[in-house]
């Protein structure tokens, strides 16, 4: 298997050199979880308080209906598809990211 795709060739957060630069200016103001289950949402609902909550979801409707959940219990959704089987479509996520932020 080549180097590029074990798990010890992609640097941990907290080796040293990582600042979060990436990560600046909206850090801390949206949480991105990808599936709308029920699993989603309790994760939404514990780490979430007072940030801007993205769910992302293959199936739309799903997603829709988890941010309506959200909403009527105080916090700020926005519900996207995502494929994440397409490189396109995560990267398409990740670049609209500060979009949704303001």
């Amino acid at each position: 298997m080549p180097s590029r795709w074990r798990a010890s060739a992609i640097p941990p957060p907290w080796r040293a050199g990582w600042d979060g630069s990436a990560h600046k200016g909206i850090c801390g103001r949206l949480w991105s979880l990808i599936g709308a289950g029920s699993i989603g949402q309790a994760i939404a609902r514990r780490v979430s308080a007072g940030r801007h909550v993205l769910i992302a979801d293959l199936r739309p409707d799903a997603a829709e209906q988890t941010a309506q959940t959200l909403r009527e219990a105080g916090f700020t959704v926005t519900a996207v598809q995502v494929d994440i089987a397409s490189c396109a479509s995560v990267e398409g996520l990740r670049r609209g990211q500060r979009r949704w932020v303001r």
